[in-house]
């Protein structure tokens, strides 16, 4: 079950990558999201009758900042990943290719050690 400082590091980290939707014209962190919502949804809808501790935006929220900071520690796939793996994952790779300085100014002071300790397992149950 999600506890309330878990709640917290998720918030922050997906409040952090607003900066996502100020590059340019196109509001990148908020399409990341709506991927995660609807990944998050069909899981659920799957799994129907389950009991969960966090809402589908919170799990999106957390989906979304986790793909992102795992792309900045270092995860990589390849072309040959992309019918396995879901999109919003390379989205998020893409824009740390392409906006890593400001991804990680903006995470400048955020508890990395929280977040990765974070498991979505685990944060769900009810």
């Amino acid at each position: 079950m999600a506890n309330a400082k878990q709640r917290k590091t998720i918030e922050d980290a997906y409040i952090r990558l607003g900066v996502l939707n100020n590059i340019d014209w196109t509001a990148y962190r908020d399409q990341l999201m709506n991927l995660e919502k609807e990944y998050e949804r069909k899981h659920r809808n799957f799994c129907h009758g389950r009991q969960y501790s966090l809402t589908v935006a919170q799990a999106a929220k957390y989906f979304t900042a986790k793909h992102i900071i795992d792309a900045l520690n270092g995860q990589e796939y390849t072309v040959a990943d992309y019918l396995k793996i879901k999109k919003s994952v390379f989205m998020a790779q893409s824009l740390v290719a392409n906006y890593r300085d400001k991804i990680e100014a903006t995470l400048q002071g955020f508890d990395h050690a929280s977040f990765a300790e974070l498991d979505y397992a685990t944060m769900v149950e009810a």
